[in-house]
């Protein structure tokens, strides 16, 4: 079950891939590229054992890992 951490409403781009890199800040990527540009600045601060990612809605996500240690 994922729990909403910041509402943003963010509207994606087709063809590319989103998350949150290690500043806390939505990230895009262009598939088979190593090339991110920060979409927002969110600055949000990881908890560990958790996965975050933008939802169906545009927000910002967790949900708790299953096999974390």
């Amino acid at each position: 079950m994922a729990t909403v951490v910041k509402r943003i409403n963010f509207k994606r781009k087709k063809g590319m891939l989103y998350f949150l890199n290690q500043d806390g800040n939505l990230a895009e990527i262009k598939p088979k590229t190593k090339h991110q540009k920060v979409v927002v600045k969110t600055r949000i601060s990881k908890e560990k054992g958790f996965l975050y990612f933008l939802d169906k809605q545009g927000n910002i996500a967790k949900a708790k890992m299953k096999n974390h240690h």
